[in-house]
């Protein structure tokens, strides 16, 4: 974001202070202009001199001692961008939030979040800095047309780098528009040039119908869309090249006081039932023919590694199966070990030597990464059980996993439908779990047409997460960011008791929360719940449901903060207390033969061989052939619940709902999210 740092960066800060000044008395002369008057005038002039370095400090000194003048809106929006520009970021923020937060509201708040979304992007948090941008309203307010500009590319890039490629493609429509109204060139050519980006490498033909039905097909985006739809309508291929995607249909974009990020209907681009995946149907007869030994199914797993239990709970589970099912399957296992180049290799391995019919696993995204693409390759068949896995990686995939897409499109969908939820936070860690589980969130509430008001992240190694909820409830640099609230609660207080307040007292006071959401999604482990719970009722924060992946379903997360999370809602895949007979039978004879209770991954193994049992009837050792079974499967009803096996590759769709009532974890219903 070099750009930031040059000198068109200021264009807006002049066209602020012009504007501001130009209905109020500038002469120094009049007696109407009084001394704080001329300390922001003098700040004005070092501007325009490209002086910022004397700039600053006039500015700071004029908000202290006009907290209350009529040019704080001005002044603390120029003090968040010179932070930007001196990379004080935490600084920039602690002024944009307080003009944000100003009362009464300032017409330039708008403004102060897209400079906060910049601030937010340059420190990482991406998921933050599209948060801040869709409760931008460019209507409203000072905008002028060349921010707006900005605005919209900003946008849009920043959709793009985050693989949200059809709220890419409108907010560079935006920009191509507003740049037509203002016979810019220079912008001109380079929104024409992302939209082509986007169209002609990221939309799929669903992506296009709808872009197409909201872009007229005289103007130039339109003209590119029915191009490249009519391209792909002929070849019937997808992008060569797309990026991940969230989504088999269009996205709702965030509605935030009454807009949406295109200024056509928003229900145009939206739609009621849909996968929480991007499945494109595959044509078996594209897929090379090549052929396997007998019954061999390779599995990407550790399963004698102690410190990845998981691949030992599949392998048990596929075990199982394959005893009572009375299966032929043959397990042929290959450790992919901790990183690409081992994992490679025992890819190579089990498709090369072992010449296996199907490939199982691995967890790490950039391994089934990998394994997708030799697989492709190969023609093998691969079921992916990684959370991250994304079906565009080769035709031959099928995602059998507990991901982070589904887990996330189904707490979306029931807190909208069961809670009535309209208004979302969240809070995540910064580490690959944290930010695959916050994008595939996002990207489910922006489709639902909910909108986040607040999110907070947090670096791994954590412990104290006070400032983050003070964040998300405006009790954060509450001194600035609320003072006209907190002295008006002075005085109030010192009326009602008849007497000025003390020191301590004055202390003491608190402002109330500000809670503008309905639900908190919270991906983590047992042990930041812990810390994070407590939080919201030392707060008082009352009235909002919190909400858990399946890292939940712990005693764990109940022995640390049970008391905390009455009434919390959390996914998983897996009930034991499922009425399901195929599921009390596996439960039965997992305990008989193991001697333990089964978990998740154990059932997810079952499923698995019971499935690939199913599809290898008759096979006659063409993969080609089992990867046709794969898609003919039809609904299986397995130990995890309904599946449903078919062109679109993502067999998973039951999910189960629990809610933890009275430090208990109860078991609520099935929820269908395909």
């Amino acid at each position: 974001m070099s750009f930031l740092l040059k000198r068109s960066y200021f264009v807006l800060a002049t066209f602020i202070f012009f504007s501001a000044c130009a209905g109020i008395q500038t002469s120094l002369d009049g007696s109407s202009a009084d001394q704080y008057e001329k300390i922001f005038l003098n700040a004005k002039l070092k501007v325009e001199a490209e002086n910022y370095t004397q700039a600053k400090p006039l500015l700071e000194e004029y908000l202290k001692k006009a907290p209350s003048g009529s040019h704080v809106d001005q002044s603390l929006l120029f003090l968040g961008q010179l932070s930007i520009r001196e990379k004080k970021y935490s600084e920039a923020d602690s002024y944009f939030n307080q003009l944000i937060a100003k009362v009464p509201e300032s017409s330039l708040k708008n403004m102060a979040r897209f400079y906060r979304a910049k601030s937010w992007d340059l420190e990482g948090k991406k998921l933050e800095a599209l948060a801040s941008l869709s409760q931008v309203n460019d209507r409203e307010g000072t905008f002028p047309n060349p921010e707006k500009i900005k605005l919209f590319l900003f946008w849009g890039k920043l959709a793009r780098e985050n693989k949200q490629a059809r709220d890419a493609a409108l907010a560079f429509r935006r920009a191509y528009h507003l740049s037509e109204e203002l016979r810019s060139p220079s912008t001109l050519a380079e929104t024409t040039v992302q939209l082509q980006g986007v169209i002609q490498n990221e939309l799929s033909i669903q992506d296009l119908e709808s872009f197409i039905k909201i872009a007229d097909s005289k103007t130039v985006p339109g003209m590119i869309a029915l191009k490249r739809y009519d391209e792909l309508k002929i070849t019937g291929l997808s992008p060569v090249s797309p990026p991940v995607t969230y989504s088999s249909s269009p996205t709702i974009i965030p509605v935030v006081e009454g807009i949406s990020l295109d200024s056509g209907p928003v229900s145009e681009y939206s739609t009621s039932e849909t996968s929480s995946m991007d499945s494109v149907p595959v044509n078996v007869s594209q897929i090379s023919e090549t052929f396997g030994e007998g019954n061999k199914v390779g599995l990407l797993l550790p399963v004698n590694n102690a410190e990845k239990s998981w691949g030992k709970a599949i392998y048990e589970g596929m075990q199982l199966a394959i005893k009572k099912n009375g299966s032929r399957l043959q397990l042929v296992v290959a450790d992919p070990g901790a990183n690409i180049e081992s994992a490679e290799k025992a890819i190579n391995h089990l498709i090369n030597d072992e010449k296996v019919m199907v490939l199982v696993g691995p967890l790490t995204a950039d391994q089934a990464q990998v394994a997708a693409k030799k697989a492709d390759e190969a023609g093998v068949p691969f079921l992916s059980t990684s959370p991250r896995t994304d079906l565009k990686w080769g035709a031959t995939t099928f995602n059998f996993s507990f991901d982070f897409k589904k887990q996330s499109m189904a707490l979306a969908k029931y807190a909208s439908e069961k809670l009535n939820a309209t208004r979302y936070a969240m809070l995540f860690p910064r580490d690959d779990f944290g930010k695959g589980f916050a994008e595939a969130f996002y990207a489910s509430v922006q489709k639902l047409g909910g909108k986040f008001t607040a999110i907070e992240s947090y670096p791994t190694e954590q412990k104290d997460f006070r400032k983050n909820i003070e964040n998300m409830v405006g009790l954060g640099n509450v001194l600035e960011s609320r003072w006209s609230e907190r002295e008006q609660l002075l005085k109030d207080t010192e009326e009602k008791l008849k007497r000025p307040l003390r020191d301590k007292e004055k202390k003491e006071l608190k402002l109330p929360p500000i809670v503008d959401f309905d639900v908190v999604f919270i991906p983590d482990s047992y042990k930041a719940i812990g810390q994070i719970a407590p939080l919201f009722a030392y707060f008082d924060i009352s009235n909002v449901t919190l909400l858990g992946p399946s890292t939940w379903n712990s005693p764990q997360v109940l022995q640390r903060a049970g008391q905390f999370l009455d009434k919390s809602i959390i996914v998983d895949f897996f009930t034991k207390t499922s009425q399901n007979g195929t599921t009390q039978e596996f439960l039965r004879n997992y305990q008989g033969e193991y001697g333990k209770i089964p978990g998740v991954m154990s059932a997810l193994g079952f499923d698995l061989a019971s499935s690939i049992d199913k599809a290898m009837k008759e096979n006659a050792g063409s993969r080609k052939k089992l990867m046709q079974s794969f898609l003919s499967l039809g609904e299986f009803l397995g130990v995890i619940g309904l599946e449903k096996w078919d062109e679109n590759r993502d067999p998973i769709a039951e999910i189960q709902i629990f809610q933890i009532l009275k430090n208990k974890i109860e078991w609520q219903q099935p929820f269908r999210i395909r």
